[in-house]
């Protein structure tokens, strides 16, 4: 960051941030609220004995929204601000409450390597008891939670993926090929929040699950013949809430 110049010494030898107007364009007369930090760094180890992973170079980019604006906002920056100068060959999607299981992600990869039809895949998502020792009325909240997800993994989506659609690909653990999503499914799936005109209740409806357009519309897209599918033994673990006040949130 000093090298950068966002950093400053101060009359004590103190070192610390500039402001944003210290930072920004001078052109610009108005600091714009929708900004995105990117902070980038290149390793050639994880720090592992794996010798396949001895190295190798990764980039990892740790972005920061200015603020909270949601998800879908989220969403936009991640698909529209990255991934569309990036250009990669998937991307996944990990909710930061949820832990990928060993080897999960690289089996999600694997399989979309192997299957260039392929325009999504996920695991099961499973409530962690890792951290639960008692079994009080939180254990319960979580113990129904459990069962929902339970009951929405292994009838649900093994059924619809046998069919080669999954009506949702869940965004806190799923993995799309960067191919499938372009166009016409990214386009429904930032339609609302790309619109400057209030939706009508039927579109409010609709887009109240914005993973489950995304899917439709990489199964029904045009000349390509993708089909989404669900991968049972790639699991992930998610930080339920305990308490039914942030459930109902």
């Amino acid at each position: 960051l000093k090298q950068k110049g966002f950093m400053y010494e101060d009359r004590d030898g103190v070192w610390k941030m500039k402001t944003m107007e210290d930072l920004m364009d001078k052109s610009v007369k108005k600091i714009p609220k929708n900004i995105l930090h990117l902070f980038q760094v290149c390793t050639w180890d994880f720090g592992l004995d794996d010798e396949t992973l001895k190295g190798r170079r990764i980039n990892f980019i740790f972005a920061i929204k200015q603020r909270n604006d949601g998800k879908i906002n989220s969403h936009k920056w991640f698909f529209q601000g990255i991934c569309k100068y990036l250009k990669p060959e998937f991307t996944l999607m990990l909710d930061i409450g949820t832990r990928a299981d060993d080897y999960a992600i690289a089996k999600l990869y694997k399989y979309m390597r192997n299957n260039a039809s392929c325009g999504g895949c996920c695991g099961e998502i499973e409530v962690d008891f890792s951290t639960h020792k008692n079994y009080d009325v939180s254990y319960m909240i979580k113990a129904a939670q459990f069962y929902e997800y339970k009951l929405s993994h292994s009838p649900d989506k093994c059924c619809e993926s046998f069919f080669g659609y999954n009506s949702v690909l869940p965004g806190a653990y799923s993995l799309f090929r960067w191919k499938a999503i372009q166009g016409g499914p990214m386009d429904k799936f930032f339609k609302l929040v790309n619109s400057d005109i209030d939706p009508t209740c039927p579109e409010a409806n609709e887009y109240l699950a914005e993973d489950r357009v995304m899917c439709l519309q990489i199964y029904i897209k045009e000349n390509s013949g993708y089909y989404l599918t669900y991968i049972p033994d790639a699991k992930a673990f998610t930080d339920a809430p305990e308490n039914l006040t942030i459930l109902i949130k």
